[in-house]
């Protein structure tokens, strides 16, 4: 499964701006979803459910 976790949705090391600099994301619940999704200023429709950010894993 690598990075991957059957219960969270993402859960994955992300490489972010300037060298070797990276960040660790697991969410867990939709609701945690919607904060984070808020906070960096995301708006998907599709990964509002854990369902939708699972199946657009890759």
């Amino acid at each position: 499964m690598g990075k991957r976790d059957l219960g969270m949705a993402p859960h994955a090391v992300f490489r972010t701006q300037g060298d070797d600099c990276w960040v660790a994301i697991a969410v867990q619940s939709d609701a945690q979803w919607q904060r984070l999704a808020a906070l960096i200023g995301i708006d998907r429709p599709d990964w509002a459910t854990f369902a939708g950010r699972k199946s657009d894993e890759d």
